[in-house]
Parts: structure tokens; C-alpha cells; sequence
């Protein structure tokens, strides 16, 4: 998976960040439900 998200995104230079969701819209790997990764940074 981390290569296939690499590669794709070196397609696109000005790309600094990225948030993997799950399908219900959740972020990705988030124990604490929180949505910590939807937060601006």
C-alpha cells in the first residue's frame, strides 16, 4: 500500500499532506474516534 500511495503521489509536487480515510470517513488507524487527522494543521 505505501508504495502504491508513493508513487501516486509523486505525480503531484505540491502535495505536502495526506489523510487516509476509511470508507465511512473516518481517518485511517485513529484508535481514540477523534478524527485527530481532519483537523487543520
Amino acid at each position: 500500500m505505501t508504495l502504491a500511495i508513493d508513487a501516486t503521489l509523486k505525480q503531484f509536487p505540491t502535495v505536502r499532506r495526506v489523510r487516509l480515510l476509511q470508507v465511512d470517513g473516518h481517518c485511517l488507524f485513529d484508535e481514540s474516534s477523534l478524527d485527530v487527522c481532519l483537523k487543520p494543521m
